[in-house]
């Protein structure tokens, strides 16, 4: 069966493999390996300790399956990508060393902290959301790092970003972050694309330094945490295009006429406003969603719906629906 020695991608889905051994034996060229389960009947498949004789691997998907130790992925010379979602895994201590590794996905396992990742020095892309995530100061030295995804975990002090000089984009939503926090976020002067929804933040001027942003959601923070204010700094943010605070308490829009020359999409949707005047400066919008403000002014919707036209929702003035007269 020597034969076997050939192949160079194995992909099951949904096959329910519960071992692999024997793949020691008969894919010793195997440089690519994607076995799925379903979320409805994920596998038992525990042991990767045959994977550890496969030096050619390059990459590895691995998803719903029952695995809780990376140890046998540790030394894989030349591994450039690994998904491991769905699993058990509570350490990436075992995979630290992996010098050769691009990109990184455990995304719904069951880490609590990033072990110092300085080593792996060629990572751009790391997902991690919706693990048990406090501490992240492991990321400290990602020098290559442009991608990084924390979203849903219990994260409150993201000072370890600080230094991540080459994000360009960064999901943080669902966490703990609080307004004292964006400051750490200043000097990521490549950053692009910002989500910061589904936190603590009630003041997001500590952003405005960041003027690389082309997209920044905001949207939905906790209750005890609305945004009430647009900053009067955003003007700074000359390159932002899309902007989201979405169910926030907002009542005055007129700052956000800073961003006439750049803004392409905001959601407004179920803030506090009653003029909507401000808005008809956003000559370059293409979509803005003002649903679930009551408190908006009947006229001045009116008005601005014949500013921009086809660009606005709600696309009619209806007292007592979406608006309130005059």
């Amino acid at each position: 069966m020597g034969f076997f020695t050939t192949i160079y991608e194995l992909t099951c889905s949904e096959k329910n493999i519960t071992n692999l051994s024997g793949m020691e034996n008969y894919l010793l060229g195997l440089e690519t390996l994607k076995i799925t389960e379903s979320a409805e009947e994920p596998s038992i498949l525990a042991d990767l300790t045959p994977l550890a004789s496969l030096p050619s691997l390059r990459s590895i998907t691995l998803n719903h399956q029952n695995i809780s130790n990376l140890s046998p992925l540790g030394a894989l010379p030349h591994l450039q990508g690994l998904n491991i979602s769905y699993n058990k895994v509570n350490s990436l201590q075992p995979i630290t060393d992996l010098t050769t590794l691009t990109a990184l996905e455990l995304r719904n396992n069951e880490i609590s902290s990033i072990p110092s990742l300085a080593n792996m020095t060629s990572l751009m892309s790391v997902t991690l959301p919706h693990n048990q995530m406090s501490d992240i100061s492991g990321v400290v030295g990602l020098t290559a790092i442009i991608y990084l995804d924390l979203s849903y975990n219990n994260i409150a002090d993201i000072s370890a970003l600080a230094g991540l000089s080459t994000l360009k984009g960064l999901d943080l939503p669902g966490n703990l972050i609080e307004s004292e926090q964006l400051t750490h976020l200043a000097n990521l002067s490549q950053l692009e694309f910002l989500y910061l929804d589904k936190n603590r933040i009630d003041d997001f001027s500590g952003l405005a330094a960041i003027t690389s942003l082309k997209m920044l959601d905001l949207g939905d923070q906790d209750d005890d945490f609305k945004i009430t204010a647009i900053p009067e700094n955003i003007g700074n943010l000359i390159h932002l295009e899309q902007l989201g605070l979405r169910y926030n308490s907002i009542s005055d829009l007129q700052n956000l006429s800073a961003l006439s020359n750049s803004l392409e999409y905001l959601n407004l949707r179920g803030n506090a406003f009653s003029s909507v005047s401000p808005l008809a400066q956003l000559t370059n919008a293409q979509e803005i969603q003002l649903d679930e403000n009551p408190a908006m002014s009947c006229s001045e919707l009116e008005t601005l719906l014949s500013a921009l036209p086809g660009k606005v929702s709600p696309s009619t003035a209806m007292a007592g629906e979406n608006c309130t007269s005059p």
